[in-house]
């Protein structure tokens, strides 16, 4: 008894040392890319939400370019006509995601300025040119942005390696981001910092690229577009076309490029939801840890290998599909350390469920063999199982019964140190020749000896 709960106990120490280390990489960041890469993976396989109700991307795309024959960048009269387009079609927030912050001609200038004054409070401007104090030089300075009723807020956006963009933060340079200020002026409340601080909080795609409805500018200058697909929604005005490069990889669509002002417009979308999408607690990512680190060799506590495999690799099938359903309502589990903590802690109950079973054989051994030929030894050993519980077998064998005639007699009438002297060299003649014969020395009865 006091033999398995020792081994119990190393066991499970073993464990919570994997555990403890895992946790401690969790801690440090260790396979931050990788998780990263697995939050993708997340977003492909999690069930597509259809386009969102309340947003839409009014794209600067090929066909615009083409039928408005105009050269990139567009005169600032042709923007201000988009803008008083989209006002009248009800739009609900119009966030223009073009950079005006240098001045061009004072009639193109002053046209788009005064559309944009039209609007009344209803014009977010991007920009990426901020100073220290988090100013501006949109329409020549926030005085006169203020003074059309506008804001302006920053584009930005944090970029992972490979120039994925992932997040969104809350600000940039100390100007508040172009998804927070659009939320705030669409929704007329204020956006809590707390989900959106450090490099910001995931932005929860609803689908690949094209999955928010994509209005052509064109059309909106056409007047081609019913009031039905504008009304009451937030419009993102922003490049879309290929060839003014404004496309970037994201966390969905399996590399797929998406346009800049999709990504913003998912970012409003987030954040005007609230953040949905949120990283569980340092806490129970840490208790995750752990019971998987435990759960390793706990698996190999008196089993075999083979028989504990099937249990890791359930447990490692529970933790992705428990983070994958936790994705769907809103978690992310990190999955990349606690898999390669419970691989570490199988590994290590592996290795000690060889260091048990080498030092039982080995006691096992040493005991039989002052009986047991080696031979026989070897087959004992060879026929148990892990846990060195030796198996029976029936076989044909002989009994030997044996013993020195008259000895009881001849030890009454000789001094004892002679009976013990003739006795070890009987004794030792006998055991020497069953064992070299394959015998086993059941036991010794005073002068007698049974074998098989």
């Amino acid at each position: 008894m006091r033999r398995v709960r020792r081994r119990t106990q190393a066991f499970v120490g073993v464990g919570l040392l994997c555990g403890l280390l895992g946790i401690a990489a969790q801690l440090l960041g260790a396979g931050a890319g990788a998780e990263r890469s697995t939050v993708d993976a997340r977003f492909d396989l999690r069930a597509q939400r259809g386009a969102p109700r309340d947003i839409a991307v009014v794209a600067i795309d090929s066909a615009t370019l083409g039928e408005l024959n105009e050269r990139w960048p567009f005169r600032r009269s042709v923007h201000g006509a988009a803008i008083d387009a989209l006002r009248r079609l009800g739009a609900r927030e119009i966030v223009y995601d073009v950079q005006f912050t240098e001045q061009t001609i004072p009639r193109e200038d002053n046209a788009l300025i005064n559309a944009v004054a039209r609007a009344r409070g209803k014009v977010v401007l991007a920009t990426t040119e901020v100073d220290d104090q988090g100013h501006t030089s949109v329409f020549g300075g926030d005085g006169i942005v203020r003074s059309v009723g506008a804001r302006v807020a920053n584009a930005a956006l944090p970029i992972d390696g490979g120039g994925v963009f992932r997040r969104v933060p809350y600000s940039v340079q100390g100007l508040q981001t172009l998804a927070v200020v659009s939320a705030e002026a669409a929704s007329g409340r204020r956006v809590d910092p707390a989900p959106l601080a450090g490099r910001g909080a995931w932005i929860d795609y609803a689908g690949p690229p094209e999955t928010v409805r994509t209005i052509s500018f064109v059309d909106v200058l056409r007047h081609r577009v019913a009031k039905a697909a504008i009304k009451g929604r937030v419009v993102v005005v922003g490049a879309t076309a290929p060839t003014l490069q404004d496309v970037h990889p994201t966390s969905i669509g399996a590399g797929e490029l998406m346009s800049g002002a999709e990504i913003q417009a998912s970012a409003i979308e987030t954040v005007l939801h609230r953040v949905q999408l949120r990283p569980t607690s340092a806490w129970l990512n840490a208790v995750l840890i752990l019971l998987l680190g435990i759960a390793g060799p706990l698996a190999m506590l008196g089993s075999r290998v083979l028989r504990a495999a099937p249990i890791v690799i359930l447990a490692a099938a529970a933790l992705l599909g428990g983070a994958m359903l936790a994705f769907s309502h809103g978690w992310i589990v990190p999955v990349v350390i606690p898999a390669a903590t419970l691989a570490l802690a199988s590994v290590a109950g592996v290795v000690l469920l060889a260091a048990f079973s080498a030092l039982e054989r080995e006691r096992t051994r040493t005991a039989f063999s002052r009986f047991v030929p080696e031979a026989v030894v070897n087959e004992v050993l060879a026929a148990s199982d892990d846990t060195q519980r030796l198996a029976g077998v029936r076989r044909t064998a002989t009994v030997l019964f044996a013993d020195l005639r008259g000895f009881t007699a001849f030890a009454e009438h000789q001094e004892p140190d002679r009976v013990i002297a003739v006795l070890n060299r009987y004794l030792t003649e006998m055991s020497e020749a069953i064992l070299d014969n394959g015998g086993t020395l059941v036991s010794y009865m005073g002068d007698g000896v049974m074998a098989v």
